[in-house]
């Protein structure tokens, strides 16, 4: 699986303007993601930026006190256009895209870029930074896309926010959260697998939510523990999590915390997304990149769900300072 953040997009857009035409007078983005391609590409550049309805229009959008140069398309004057989106798969979108444009039967040269690109579809574009083969996954679109029936993906943190300690009491304050809770995220496709660590015994709330807030899913798969407390003392979601990602051979496994999503990584021997930090987790590599031991690793998730369970709610920063604190301060994470 090829994943790409939105940091590692931009990261590959900056090498990319070195194999750009040095003379372009406009950046064109394809709604909806080339248009964060163009964004990024028109703010590095300095150049004037425009959606493809704005430069069918002959309009540019507002571009603050940074640009030093009219934000408007002249009729008279033959510009250089450089028409982007994030990647060309099938090429269905950029195809309409040109025939769009050439019907307009525009003056300028325009010419088609896009940051990432199937290897058999090299044809359809004049600009190009990487080739990715196979199965990818870019992380502004990774919630909103056709996979997700492939996906296992967690409930708390991920669809709807976690729950404070006073709420975690197994009890009415539980029932009421289950309940009330108002979602997050609602994805646009159905999820394969909703995997949460919710006790069995709350399955008829959690299906009610699901349904008042039209998730739609094929199955929920819940810990069959008798009591919160007997999850927490047997550390069970991790073991519970991992398990099911690997009995169902799902793609991925979007997880709510990152460290449990380190864990369910380690355990299941497969990558993790973790919502936390928007990152993907890989087994046996910490998420600063640093292989750690299955020991400390343990001692680590331990302290951090403990962390979660009475309410911390920092910055992935501020728990790593918390986790070195509580272990003794100086060994990597």
């Amino acid at each position: 699986m090829h994943y790409r953040s939105i940091g590692d997009l931009n990261d590959d857009i900056v090498n990319w303007i070195t194999r750009l035409p040095r003379d372009l007078d406009l950046v064109v983005g394809i709604p909806r993601s080339g248009l964060l391609v163009a964004n990024l590409l028109a703010v590095h550049l300095n150049l004037p930026l425009t959606d493809l309805d704005g430069l069918l229009d002959k309009r540019v959008l507002s571009a603050g006190g940074r640009l030093n140069r009219p934000v408007e398309l002249p009729s008279s004057r033959r510009l250089k256009v450089l028409v982007v989106d994030d990647i060309v798969w099938t090429g269905a979108q950029l195809e309409l895209a040109k025939k769009r444009i050439a019907l307009a039967d525009l003056p300028h040269d325009i010419q088609y870029g896009v940051v990432y690109l199937h290897p058999y579809s090299g044809g359809m574009v004049d600009h190009y930074y990487e080739k990715l083969p196979g199965n990818r996954l870019f992380e502004w679109a990774l919630l909103h896309n056709q996979y997700l029936t492939d996906f296992c993906m967690d409930i708390d943190g991920v669809l709807c926010r976690d729950t404070t300690s006073k709420e975690d009491d197994d009890g009415d304050n539980y029932r009421r959260f289950l309940s009330t809770v108002e979602p997050e995220f609602v994805p646009t496709w159905t999820v394969g697998w909703l995997v949460t660590s919710r006790l069995e015994k709350y399955r008829d709330l959690t299906e009610e939510w699901l349904e008042r807030h039209h998730v739609s899913y094929e199955k929920l798969i819940m810990l069959d523990l008798p009591t919160a407390e007997e999850r927490r003392s047997t550390h069970a979601s991790p073991r519970f999590k991992a398990d099911v990602y690997q009995q169902t051979g799902a793609k991925m496994f979007v997880e709510s915390s990152l460290t449990e999503a380190s864990e369910i990584a380690d355990l299941s021997g497969r990558p993790v997304y973790a919502m936390e930090t928007r990152q993907m987790v890989y087994p046996g590599v910490a998420p600063n990149g640093r292989r750690q031991s299955p020991l400390l690793r343990s001692r680590i998730a331990w302290v951090g769900h403990e962390m979660r369970r009475k309410g911390f709610r920092g910055t992935a920063a501020a728990v790593e300072r918390r986790i070195r604190g509580k272990l003794g301060g100086t060994r990597s994470l």
